[in-house]
């Protein structure tokens, strides 16, 4: 396929990224609030997103077989997902999110 411009290429890129996996550190209810804004951004520009406390759930003091189904929604996601955008913020970014890269 020949290529004739840059939004050309921009179309051939958006075909091929089918799922986004929003990471991003989820301690509290503004940097949950962040991720929310940024798989809007992605939804309305046409992407499916997979964002973790929306589709898995919040790891919560809770039972063992929760918290394994959690890991492993997240786990299965990230296999199946083209693309992670990851929300890197201060000067320590959180381990948790920077695994993915």
């Amino acid at each position: 396929m020949l290529i004739r411009d840059a939004t050309n290429l921009l179309d051939i890129w958006r075909s091929q990224v089918k799922l986004i996996y929003v990471a991003g550190p989820l301690f509290n209810t503004h940097e949950r609030w962040y991720l929310d804004r940024i798989a809007e951004a992605l939804e309305a520009a046409g992407y499916r997103t997979f964002l973790p406390q929306r589709d898995a759930g919040l790891v919560k003091p809770s039972s063992y077989e929760e918290r394994y189904r959690i890991f492993h929604a997240d786990i299965e996601a990230l296999k199946a997902c083209d693309l992670c955008v990851a929300l890197l913020t201060g000067s320590d970014h959180d381990s948790g999110t920077t695994i993915f890269g």
